[in-house]
């Protein structure tokens, strides 16, 4: 797992340098599935990994995504609920960074997609679950996005519009 780490650092250290200033921690369900960890241990690394995307990247808008396993199996399954609440600790443990945010991907009372028709086997999104997802993540961050970064993303609604929305006033007419 260091070695994906270190994978993951470099790569995000090359899109800092092109000049992209946002990162998305999304962690894979499979990557917490098969352990159980204490909840301070896991918000303890988990505030480690955001503070590997500041130090690459120190002025990056960093979204930690609360993966969407939570919403389909944090009703059962307390160890969702960990997951989530350490990934709340490890966010609220950069609170004094404005540029560290948490995306909730939906709730078990309040989901974002179907756990029964938007997943393949209720852990892997189907082509429409992932475009699903993809619209959700979008709507959900592009407001950041706008307000971290107005001279990279302009324009209303969910999706950038080139730089800074300019608006322009009409003319009034003058008589010649």
């Amino acid at each position: 797992m260091t070695r994906d780490v270190d994978r993951a650092i470099e790569l995000y250290t090359q899109a800092a340098e092109q000049g992209h200033a946002e990162a998305q921690i999304n962690l894979g369900t499979n990557d917490y599935v098969f352990g159980n960890p204490a909840q301070a241990a896991f918000a303890a690394r988990y505030s480690e990994l955001i503070g590997l995307a500041r130090a690459a990247n120190p002025d990056a808008l960093i979204f930690a995504v609360v993966p969407l396993a939570y919403s389909c199996f944090g009703g059962v399954d307390s160890k969702w609920v960990t997951m989530r609440q350490g990934i709340l600790s490890a966010v609220n443990n950069w609170s004094q960074d404005s540029k560290v945010k948490l995306v909730e991907t939906g709730s078990p009372s309040s989901r974002w997609l179907d756990c029964a028709s938007d997943y393949s086997d209720y852990t892997h999104p189907t082509v429409d679950g992932n475009e699903k997802f993809a619209l959700a993540l979008l709507q959900s961050m592009t407001d950041e996005v706008r307000a971290a970064y107005p001279g990279k993303c302009g324009g209303t609604g969910p999706t950038c519009e080139g730089g800074v929305a300019v608006t322009v006033p009409t003319p009034t007419p003058e008589p010649t």
